[in-house]
């Protein structure tokens, strides 16, 4: 299980919106993957982890740093390289949905998992993990406007869209 919330962010809002991921907690970090070995990685930032991207929508995965001994790191050995367990792992999963090369806006989501299973038994995350985590959405759902198609426009792709008037709406 998880939650999540799906916005537009303009380019030119990105670096707001890591400023205010990263005054939501103490400390928290932008994690780089794939690796080519099981350490942990942290990237300088949002915006550069995108920007060395080489797929098109890009994802990155933002954590507390706090929470860097509970990353549950994966092999993937036919590819070469290791990628953080997002179903097992404190992360929240950032997809900007923005190409910073060509500057295109798509669909975008933060998302993070509330609990999983494992051997038939359901694990929950850390209760301080979701209350960050649900933060962030709300932050999200709170200072962006919800446009018609559903999702939350950042301010400078609000400016230059029609907005819609509809009530709140939990996804």
């Amino acid at each position: 299980m998880g939650r999540q919330v799906e916005f537009r962010v303009h380019p030119d809002d990105l670096e707001a919106m890591e400023t205010a991921i990263r005054s939501s907690a103490d400390d928290v970090v932008v994690l780089a993957q794939p690796t080519p070995t099981p350490q942990i990685v942290v990237a300088a930032t949002i915006a550069s982890q995108v920007a060395n991207t080489l797929t098109t929508w890009p994802e990155v995965l933002v954590a507390r740093a706090a929470d860097l001994d509970s990353l549950v790191v994966k092999n993937v050995a036919a590819q070469g390289y290791f990628l953080i367990d997002k179903l097992r792992s404190p992360v929240i999963e950032l997809g900007p949905g923005v190409d910073l090369h060509s500057r295109k806006v798509g669909k975008g989501r933060m998302w993070f998992a509330t609990s999983y299973f494992s051997d038939d038994a359901k694990v929950d995350a850390a209760l301080g993990f979701t209350a960050w985590g649900d933060g962030l959405l709300r932050w999200v759902r709170r200072s962006w406007a919800r446009g018609d198609d559903g999702c939350y426009w950042s301010p400078t792709f609000a400016a230059e869209q029609p907005v819609s008037n509809q009530p709140h709406r939990r996804h």
